[in-house]
């Protein structure tokens, strides 16, 4: 499933000049934006709501509610690619740390 973030840039070009004010405040904003209300976003970006609904069609989405959804399931997907990464970068300290338990200067200077 590709996220909404990237439907908006894919799209971006396509947009016109008010739906690309509406992808900026949206790609720098998203997070806030999963809790605003349509007219809330509309006044940040300095649009109208008409204008806010067409971007949502623009980008796959059915309608602001839904693309509020999708901003919401793109959070969480940061969030759990976040917890992998930092799950792998730990494991890969634990082996650096084992691996120089196990060999000492002395070992190595032996060889």
């Amino acid at each position: 499933m590709t996220s909404v973030l990237n439907q908006i840039q894919l799209h971006y070009q396509s947009l016109s000049k008010l739906e690309k004010k509406v992808a900026d405040y949206v790609l720098a904003h998203y997070p806030k934006i999963a809790n605003m209300h349509i007219k809330d976003l509309a006044e940040s970006a300095g649009v109208s709501v008409a204008t806010i609904t067409r971007f949502s069609h623009k980008v796959g989405a059915k309608n602001f509610v839904e693309l509020k959804i999708s901003l919401r399931d793109a959070i969480e997907e940061e969030v759990e690619s976040d917890d992998a990464m930092a799950l792998v970068n730990h494991m890969y300290q634990s082996v650096v740390e084992s691996s120089e338990s196990l060999s000492t200067i002395e070992t190595i200077l032996k060889r």
